[in-house]
Formats: structure tokens, sequence, C-alpha cells
């Protein structure tokens, strides 16, 4: 045990001296200073700018209430797009698609194992707008020859969405 003492009386000393910047000195009274770093705001700093703008005092503790928003003016949450992108690879853009925009379909590239169901939740998820109909096409790989070395490229798979009357979706932007 006498060897495991010396290490316990070492690590015991390690920052025994050093003085936590946020605890108040007991001899003073007082909080420590804080230390800016690089030009950047303290807490005090922060929180300041955040009553301000909440437009309230940093010593009173009673909020301005705020005038209470109709549905419309309220914002929504953001939507959970977290397994979304995973079905929808990515908006097909070509002179079919642009002309099936006229028509409210749009066509995606999607997941080989998606169906019609999980791409229609992920529409939802993604653009916020619940399509009327999902139709797919699966395309199979083509063959090519590189040289003497002859393979095939991999099946993809194609999604046509419709939508109800009056949606659309802003592919080119995203």
């Amino acid at each position: 045990m006498g060897l495991f003492d010396g290490f316990k009386k070492k690590f015991e000393n390690v920052g025994s001296s050093k003085k936590v910047k946020h605890v108040i000195d007991e001899k003073k009274k007082k909080p420590a200073k804080k230390e800016k770093k690089d030009g950047g705001l303290t807490h005090e700093e922060i929180a300041g700018a955040q009553a301000m703008e909440k437009q309230e005092k940093p010593g009173n503790k009673a909020a301005v209430e705020e005038p209470k928003k109709s549905k419309k003016d309220a914002v929504k949450a953001p939507r959970d797009t977290k397994y979304a992108f995973r079905i929808l690879l990515k908006p097909l853009v070509t002179e079919k698609s642009a002309y099936l925009t006229s028509e409210r379909t749009y066509m995606f590239a999607v997941h080989p194992d998606a169906t019609k169901n999980e791409i229609a939740k992920a529409i939802y998820a993604a653009y916020d707008v619940k399509p009327t109909s999902v139709r797919l096409e699966n395309r199979r790989g083509k063959e090519i020859t590189y040289g003497r070395i002859s393979g095939k490229t991999r099946q993809t798979r194609k999604a046509f969405v419709k939508l109800p009357e009056g949606k659309t979706i802003d592919i080119y932007q995203s």
C-alpha cells in the first residue's frame, strides 16, 4: 500500500493551489474577475444583452409580457427531417421533370428499398406537403464495358410524386 500512498499525495496536491475563476473569493466576499478571451464577451455582458433584447433590466426578474400571437403569426417548429433525406436522395431535374411540374408531379431519386408510404412521409417531413399519389419506377443497371473489363452499373429507383391542387415544391432552390 505504500506505493499507492505516494500517488495519492501527489494527486491531492495537484490543483489545490489553483483558484476557480467563477467562485467567490472568500476573503474579499466579491466574485473573482473574469478575463476576456480575444476580445470576446463575458457572461455578464451576454446576459445583459439578452436582457436588453427582452426589454427587461438585468436586476429585474419580472419579464415584460408580450402580446399574444395569433395562429397565423406563430412560428412553426423545425420539422424532423432526420430520415427524410436518406429516403429522398435528390430531386431529378430534367426536361421531363420540368414538364411534369406543370402537372404538379415531381421526380425524385429515392433509396432502392423505399416504399410508397415511406416516400410520402419523407416528402411531408422535408417539404411540409402531403402528396396525393406516389408512383415508382425501378431502373435496372446498364451493362458497361471499359476495355476488356465488363460490368454493370447499380440499380436506381425513381419516384413520381403528385401534389394536391395549389401546392408546390421549390426544388430548384434547394
